[in-house]
């Protein structure tokens, strides 16, 4: 028997279409019909547009091409609520490449209706869901895709909405949320090409059969929130496909995984402390199988504090714990070798208990209008890592300057080294009303 959500996807022309005619009726719903000007009819769409335009010195494919030229028009829509119900959407069209292409990406990051009924406010449509209270790394967040080979100057831009129906019940400062998500989105990886290797994404079966619950405490000394999820984990396991004379073909399979995690904040005088850990039941949970990864538990431990005027330092240490790790230098196969090792870089999975740090300091002046920022993050035990300064001037309220250099760098078979062909220079322009 087919699952009956298992083509969802073919539906989302239709169900956009359905959105986007339902924000234009807003625009003229519960008005009076004197109220006809060009003015009225934007204040109640409540529109966001970023114009973008960027140079890149590499792109994320691991291409021989230097120097790439894009731009994007991203634009939010925010409308006046009808009957209570609240209409969002974020969508964005973007090339990355003007030079060598003309054809461009049409993404709708978001778009949800959203409305409160007493105590339970209920959201439905493709939404960005974000879970955890860590500094850019959040173990418990198992439900964000990305696209990691976007070319942008904000990580948060790679976050790829997913169609999601979330509720959450208010009790006080408790909060309980339940999710349930039965549309996959495939995560986009920047992997080094294989010799002899071609790499397929697989679709996920029974993706309608993800959902998770939140219990989230706010407002007291220590904000804290625990969760479960049973959700389709967006880092892959390999298969072979096939394999002969002309090479091999790997499937890159995304399957179930029960994640349970924990996090919390907690601001004592001028610091602030935050946490986060979570265990992930992996589908090879007796860790036999070199193709996947195994049960782990992974741990943020940070803390944050203003230095002096307008200077934050925000320090987190890293903890992964791999259960029945083994080392694929046992294995006697080269060609099953060489995959089981792809496979724990996938996963950055490359040892029992490793540990990690990562730093970022920010510093602002001239009324805030200047920002340097600095982040950098590293495993330790292994030779490599990322640092990423980026500066951003705002000329005026409308105009920003953004530029900053990505560098990747370790050993080739480390986690970071790996990417260090696509450590790049950049700059971008945008133009904001």
């Amino acid at each position: 028997m087919k699952h009956p959500l298992k083509h969802l996807h073919y539906l989302r022309v239709p169900v956009f279409c359905a959105f986007a005619l339902w924000l234009s009726s807003s625009a003229i719903a519960q008005n009076e019909f004197s109220e006809t000007s060009q003015d009225s009819i934007l204040r109640k769409l409540g529109p966001s547009v970023s114009l973008r335009s960027g140079v890149w010195n590499r792109d994320r494919n691991y291409s021989s091409d230097r120097g790439f030229v894009g731009s994007s028009i991203w634009l939010n829509l925010k409308p006046e609520p009808i009957e209570g119900v609240q209409a969002y959407m974020d969508a964005y069209v973007i090339n990355n490449d003007l030079t060598r292409r003309l054809n461009s990406t049409v993404e709708l990051r978001e778009g949800y209706l959203e409305r409160s009924f007493g105590q339970l406010d209920l959201r439905v449509g493709r939404q960005v869901l974000v879970w955890g209270r860590g500094d850019k790394v959040n173990p418990t967040d198992s439900w964000t895709t990305k696209d990691m080979k976007l070319l942008g100057t904000d990580d948060e831009d790679q976050r790829l909405g997913v169609f999601t129906v979330s509720g959450v019940l208010n009790l006080g400062d408790y909060r309980l949320m339940g999710v349930f998500q039965p549309e996959w989105r495939s995560p986009v990886y920047p992997i080094p090409p294989i010799s002899g290797v071609v790499l397929e994404y697989l679709r996920p079966e029974l993706p309608g059969q993800q959902f998770g619950i939140k219990l989230d405490r706010t407002g007291g000394v220590v904000d804290y929130s625990f969760s479960f999820s049973n959700v389709i984990s967006r880092t892959p396991n390999l298969s072979v496909l096939s394999a002969g004379g002309a090479g091999a073909r790997i499937g890159l399979n995304f399957e179930k995984v029960q994640v349970i995690g924990a996090d919390f904040a907690w601001n004592f005088g001028e610091f602030g402390f935050r946490g986060e850990t979570a265990y992930t039941r992996s589908a090879d949970s007796s860790g036999l199988d070199p193709l996947k990864f195994n049960s782990e538990i992974y741990s943020v431990l940070g803390v944050d504090r203003s230095l002096f005027e307008n200077f934050n330092l925000n320090l987190q240490m890293l903890h992964k714990h791999v259960f029945d790790f083994q080392n694929v230098g046992s294995i006697t196969d080269p060609n099953l070798r060489l995959l089981a090792f792809q496979q724990n870089l996938i996963a950055n999975q490359l040892g029992t208990d490793r540990f990690g740090i990562s730093l970022r300091p920010s510093y602002k002046l001239w009324n805030d209008t200047l920002e340097f920022e600095v982040a950098y993050l590293q495993w330790f035990y292994e030779v490599g890592g990322l640092i990423r300064p980026k500066v951003t001037y705002a000329v005026n309220d409308h105009l920003k300057v953004i530029a900053g250099i990505e560098k990747y760098f370790g050993l080739q078979d480390s986690f970071f080294g790996r990417l260090s062909e696509l450590s790049t220079g950049f700059a971008e322009i945008r133009l904001s009303f």
